[in-house]
């Protein structure tokens, strides 16, 4: 039953054991007493539970029955009328040229292949099904001799007879006009299954339960296809690039507590011409917005002390903070995940690892507009060409160097950190879950999944996102022990790898400065700045290999400073400068 305010709602478990008599079935709601000696005593009796249930159904506008036969088993229902939520559902909708395309879905279970017909039904798809590898091979060679062949072909793993990865590799010898997209559905996201279907050609692997969101950002990002190889920084100058030369200059507070995700986004915005600040969780950002003025915020959700959804809570507590946009940054892409920040108050969502591409465009919604001096562009730093590591096994370096606009120098530091902020993190997790600390150990999960997704890491990225939501639903300790004992195996393999790839840090000899020359340029360049002259940008970029090596870490300050637009901060931070080297 339906209305417009509530539904009843028939929830049923059904079981295939000893069954129930019609008089068992006539007294199982009544309150138990010790006189009963019939079969329900004997099996550990009905007590109270049944009675107090029946009452709570009927509380709730329901009821609660039986129903059974003697030997073969029984299904135990009720019913309650419940209120509709209020949220406002989310139609997942998928592009117009996507709507209508056909779908096969293979699995031996009746109740896997519903549920993923109903959410690819929602999503606009035509769906068929198969309940084996073999009828799979046989719908898509119909398909083909029909003109209607198949977009996608979901795969479960395990299925009687022919599993998913040997039907996989028999649809691909099939002589098809083109491919289908092949998705592996799997309740097991274990290394070697990934391993295995990376082998047999799937494209994706899905780990069971599946939630609408998981499975429609998985097909949106499949058929909407990827360029290959490695996007350079000058080809990432798209549109949503070449516009924020209208919004450079402005002041960003990042809140992330990781040093590699920081390190990230800092050298990202920076050469973007933002100015950052940085705070390590949620308390010290609250601490910088009540002294500091920023055109936005970037939040991180899991972090010590106060985390992501706490502290946008605490900003909106604020009057003088209702315009500033706060934006949450995280490895849950779920919708429910947006949902709660949107709820806490924060206005929009970038998901991790960060596209630089989805950064842009998300700034440059939020940022208002400023007017810059005529002539001044945004222009990304000149980095020097280094050497990567080679091929190694379960890292991707090719989807790695894009989240950085393909500086191989920023991802040859990322990966260094990667090993030294990531070596003994399945044994702090063992810790923590040791401690009984469930919070910090699904933190540090949570952590090595965004990381592991920034490096390329894609099958150390899934099995960190198993292990956070074991730790989270608080599944057996088993299926805790054996997912973490996966990472550790994994994690090792691959920092094994980087260690005996990654060059050692280089011994650099100090760089003879020239007294004579240094104090010419610097005073040329205090006088651009005391005019509050773009020129000194120039200034700086042009004798970048003096400044750098006469002052160090006051270069990355002053250059900073001229590149918002601060000429007064700039020509503070060259004084200083100036001071400590003479």
């Amino acid at each position: 039953q339906e209305t417009d305010e509530d539904v009843v709602l028939y929830c049923a478990v059904r079981d295939t054991g000893i069954g129930l008599t019609e008089e068992q079935m006539g007294r199982l709601f009544q309150s138990f007493s010790q006189a009963d000696t019939s079969i329900t005593r004997k099996f550990g009796g009905t007590g109270l539970g049944l009675a107090i249930s029946k009452k709570l159904a009927e509380l709730m506008g329901g009821e609660v029955g039986v129903d059974s036969e003697l030997g073969k088993g029984s299904t135990f229902w009720f019913t309650a009328r419940l209120g509709k939520g209020i949220g406002q559902r989310t139609k997942l909708a998928l592009a117009g040229e996507l709507q209508g395309k056909r779908v096969l879905v293979v699995d031996d279970n009746d109740s896997a292949r519903q549920v993923l017909r109903d959410l690819l039904g929602g999503m606009s798809f035509k769906v068929d099904l198969a309940e084996s590898g073999k009828d799979a091979i046989g719908s898509v060679d119909r398909a083909e001799a029909q003109g209607m062949p198949y977009e996608i072909v979901f795969l479960d793993w395990l299925m009687p007879g022919m599993d998913g990865i040997e039907t996989a590799k028999l649809i691909r010898e099939l002589p098809l006009s083109r491919l289908p997209h092949l998705m592996m559905v799997t309740a097991y996201g274990s290394e070697e299954v990934i391993k295995g279907a990376e082998e047999a050609g799937f494209d994706d692997v899905l780990v069971k339960p599946l939630s609408a969101s998981v499975l429609f950002d998985a097909v949106a990002r499949m058929l909407g296809g990827v360029a290959d190889g490695v996007r350079t920084a000058v080809d990432e100058q798209s549109d949503a690039f070449a516009q924020l030369s209208t919004i450079s200059g402005a002041h960003i507070l990042l809140v992330e507590d990781n040093e590699l995700n920081q390190e990230v986004a800092i050298d990202l915005l920076t050469d973007a011409g933002f100015v950052i600040d940085l705070a390590e969780n949620g308390l010290i950002a609250l601490e910088k917005l009540r002294h500091g003025k920023y055109d936005i915020v970037l939040m991180d959700m899991q972090m010590p002390v106060m985390d992501g959804i706490s502290a946008a809570q605490e900003i909106r507590k604020e009057a003088r903070f209702n315009d500033l946009p706060v934006v949450a940054m995280t490895a849950n892409a779920m919708q429910g995940d947006r949902d709660l920040c949107f709820a806490a108050g924060m206005n929009d969502h970038v998901a991790k690892p960060i596209e630089p591409e989805e950064l842009w465009k998300t700034l440059l919604k939020w940022i208002k507009p400023r007017q810059l001096p005529r002539g001044v562009k945004v222009m990304p730093r000149l980095t020097p060409e280094v050497a990567l590591p080679n091929a190694i096994d379960g890292l991707d370096m090719a989807a790695g160097l894009r989240r950085v606009l393909g500086k191989k120098s920023l991802y040859l530091a990322m990966l260094k950190k990667f090993v030294g902020g990531q070596k003994n993190i399945a044994a702090e997790i063992s810790r923590a879950l040791a401690a009984y600390d469930q919070a910090t150990a699904e933190r540090l999960a949570h952590t090595l999944k965004g990381v592991a997704g920034n490096i390329g890491a894609s099958g150390l990225q899934l099995m960190a996102e198993n292990l956070e939501t074991a730790i989270r639903e608080s599944l057996p300790s088993q299926a805790v022990d054996e997912s973490l004992a996966e990472i550790q195996s994994a994690l090792a393999m691959l920092i094994d790898q980087l260690e005996a790839q990654l060059p050692d840090e280089p011994n650099t000899e100090a760089v003879l400065v020239d007294p004579e020359k240094l104090r010419r340029v610097c005073d040329k360049l205090e006088l651009l700045l005391a005019d509050d002259d773009a020129e000194a940008s120039e200034i700086m970029e042009e004798h970048a290999d003096l400044l750098s090596s006469a002052f160090a870490g006051h270069y990355r300050q002053i250059g900073d400073c001229i590149r918002a637009f601060d000429f007064e901060a700039a020509l503070i931070a060259l004084n200083a400068a100036r001071a400590t080297t003479s």
